[in-house]
C-alpha cells in the first residue's frame, strides 16, 4: 500500500535538497570560480541530475546569487554576530569593527573568496539588479552595526565625522573588505607576500585616519 503525499515531508525535503544545492554550489564557487563552472559541475558535485538542478534554479545566474545570499547570511555574517564591539570610545569601537573584516579573512576565506567571485561574474554577465545586489540585505545588517559606532563618535569626538555615516561606512567595505576578499583569492603584485600583516597594516591606517588624535 502506497503512502500518500505529505505536503509538510516533501516541502522538509524539498528545503533539505535545496540546502545541499547550496552548499555544494558554494564549495565549488569558492575553490574555482563562477565563470569557468558549468550547471554539469555543480550538478555533478551535488550528486545529482543536471535536470534536478535546473527544477530548482532555472539559470545559472539564479543558483549564484542564491548562494551569494547563503554565503553572506550562513558564512560571512554568522562569522560578524559572533563577535561583540568593545571599547568604550567610538575610536576604541571602531577599532574592533575594522578587527571583524580581519577575523573574517582569517576564519571565512571561502566566502570572502565566493563574495569577490560573484561581484566580477555579476558585473560581466549585466545580471538585473535584484540577482547583483544578493548580499543588500547582508551589508544593510553590517551598516546598522556601523551606526553604532557612528553615533558614539557623535557623542565623544575620538572619530571623524566630517565625511558622513555612509560614506565612511563605504569608505570602510570599498576599501578593508575588499582587500580582505583580494587576499582570500591569493591576488598579490608579489609572491610570498605577508597578505595578513598587508590587512593589519591596512587597517591601522584606516584608523588613524579616521581618528581625531
Amino acid at each position: 500500500m502506497r503512502m500518500g503525499r505529505n505536503p509538510e515531508r516533501d516541502a522538509r525535503a524539498m528545503a533539505a535538497r535545496k540546502q545541499k544545492i547550496l552548499q555544494h554550489s558554494f564549495k565549488v564557487f569558492s575553490t574555482r570560480g563562477i565563470d569557468g563552472v558549468s550547471m554539469n559541475d555543480v550538478a555533478k558535485a551535488c550528486k545529482i541530475g543536471c535536470a534536478t538542478l535546473y527544477r530548482h534554479y532555472t539559470t545559472k545566474p539564479a543558483l549564484a546569487a542564491a548562494v551569494a545570499v547563503w554565503a553572506w547570511e550562513n558564512r560571512i555574517l554568522a562569522q560578524i554576530r559572533k563577535a561583540r564591539l568593545e571599547g568604550e570610545t567610538a575610536a576604541a569601537q571602531l577599532a574592533s569593527y575594522l578587527d571583524l573584516f580581519l577575523e573574517l579573512y582569517r576564519k571565512q576565506p571561502e566566502a570572502l573568496r565566493f563574495d569577490l567571485y560573484f561581484r566580477v561574474y555579476a558585473r560581466n554577465e549585466h545580471l538585473p539588479e535584484d540577482q547583483a545586489m544578493a548580499s543588500a540585505g547582508a551589508v544593510s545588517e553590517l551598516a546598522n552595526i556601523f551606526s553604532g559606532v557612528y553615533a558614539a563618535a557623535g557623542q565623544d569626538g575620538t572619530v571623524k565625522t566630517e565625511m558622513g555615516e555612509k560614506k565612511m561606512f563605504s569608505f570602510i567595505l570599498d576599501t578593508l573588505l575588499y582587500a580582505c576578499s583580494r587576499s582570500s583569492a591569493a591576488f598579490s603584485y608579489t609572491e610570498g607576500s605577508d597578505s595578513e600583516g598587508e590587512l593589519v597594516l591596512l587597517k591601522d591606517t584606516i584608523l588613524r585616519t579616521l581618528q581625531t588624535a
